[in-house]
């Protein structure tokens, strides 16, 4: 019977392309391998066919990350591959001569990414002549012209009919789990011929498989891709972020916004949609800009006047917390609500000083005389200062940042 074109449905291809993208496999491969699935689930029911997907190696990711794209039928494993642009077929060297390839390989002609053909069968011992000219080679490549009237019908016929050999039956020493990350990560360490023994130990031996799947998922192509990925898509939010809020604070550049914005992700997870991350955020950048802009005074009542204003806490209140002279903080206050708004804090002139003081109906005397440092000229700037500040806080705590999903 002849095989004919094959569409993949689109939510197979959404789950082919999670699969490929958790496992570091070929989007291509993986859909290859589900035409001739399909295909075969196709062919004349009378024939008795029957398709056994959860028995495929590939049904795993471990061994499906290393090569594996095969289909069972009637209990005989069959190895499947695109064919691509330049009409070959490649394989890993590693799989020629094992099981992996003990029974040929289907061989699938793609017309774009979810349709295509079974067009073509490879022999083992057409892989076993090409390996011999592979050389140095990682991968051995066979040609093969597609064929319009391929009988897949005939091509599972004479697969039936080859010798079945046991899988593992070549297997030597069980694989060390060094070895299979060396397998894994950098398989050119090992020689060719240990690289097949390991091969028939996975195919033949469950234990040598699960030590597999715990090698991937610490080196593999698909786990590093992954963190790849998520670390993309977290530096494209950081720049977006950067570029949405650097402008609105005068002493922080972009670089300066950046690291508060990566800091703020290291605590709530990268997630600047969160309201407790734009919250975090905020209170950062606050206190930034703001110990920017105060350099004069103590880091420490600066970060604790900020924190309280950013927290919900009234400007008076928080920065009466620091100043428990009420008269100095009044004078502050008098002093503030005088001036325009300047870029940076600047002290109070004496001048500033008198106009309070007769505002408040208190006495010069009591401003330049202050025996314990609460109640003197320096006592006055200082309020002032914590006072400039809580309400900058207070300004700033109000900023809205939209998450970097929303941004167009």
């Amino acid at each position: 019977m002849m095989a004919g074109q094959i569409e993949i449905g689109s939510e197979l291809v959404r789950l082919a392309q999670w699969r490929v993208r958790k496992a570091g496999l070929s989007l291509a491969g993986e859909m290859a391998r589900m035409i001739a699935e399909q295909a075969v689930s196709e062919l004349d029911p009378e024939r008795g066919r029957l398709v056994e997907p959860d028995c495929a190696w590939s049904a795993g990711d471990e061994l499906a990350a290393l090569g594996a794209s095969d289909i069972v039928v009637n209990g005989i494993h069959v190895d499947v591959r695109p064919l691509d642009d330049q009409e070959m077929v490649t394989a890993p060297r590693s799989l020629v001569g094992t099981s992996w390839l003990a029974n040929g390989t289907l061989v699938v002609a793609m017309s774009g990414h979810c349709r295509g053909r079974v067009a073509g069968y490879v022999t083992p011992e057409a892989w076993v002549g090409a390996d011999r000219q592979a050389g140095e080679a990682s991968e051995v490549g066979v040609s093969v012209r597609p064929s319009a009237d391929f009988d897949l019908e005939q091509a599972l016929s004479t697969i039936e009919q080859r010798p079945q050999r046991p899988p593992g039956k070549e297997r030597r020493r069980a694989p060390e789990t060094v070895e299979l990350a060396m397998f894994v990560q950098s398989p050119a360490q090992l020689t060719l011929a240990r690289r097949r023994q390991i091969v028939e130990a996975l195919v033949a031996d469950q234990d040598a498989r699960r030590r597999l799947a715990e090698v991937i998922s610490l080196w593999s192509d698909g786990t590093l891709a992954r963190v790849l990925s998520a670390g993309a898509v977290w530096m494209s939010r950081v720049d977006a972020l950067a570029d949405q809020v650097s402008g609105r604070y005068q002493r922080l550049d972009r670089d300066q916004v950046k690291r508060q914005i990566m800091r703020t992700g290291e605590k709530f997870g990268g997630q600047p949609e969160s309201p407790e991350f734009r919250r975090a955020l905020g209170s950062s950048l606050a206190r930034e800009e703001i110990l920017a802009r105060f350099k004069g005074l103590d880091p420490a009542r600066l970060g604790e006047v900020v924190d309280s204003v950013v927290s919900g806490r009234p400007v008076m209140d928080a920065v009466g917390q620091m100043v428990k002279n009420r008269a100095v903080l009044d004078l502050a206050a008098a002093i503030k609500s005088r001036r325009r708004h300047l870029e940076d804090f600047v002290a109070a002139t004496a001048d500033e000083i008198a106009s309070a003081f007769r505002r408040l109906a208190l006495k010069p005397a009591y401003a330049t005389h202050g025996a314990d440092g609460e109640t003197g000229v320096e006592a006055v700037n200082e309020a002032l200062a914590l006072l400039e500040a809580a309400e900058l806080a207070a300004e700033l705590k109000n900023e809205e940042f939209e998450a970097p999903d929303r941004l167009s």
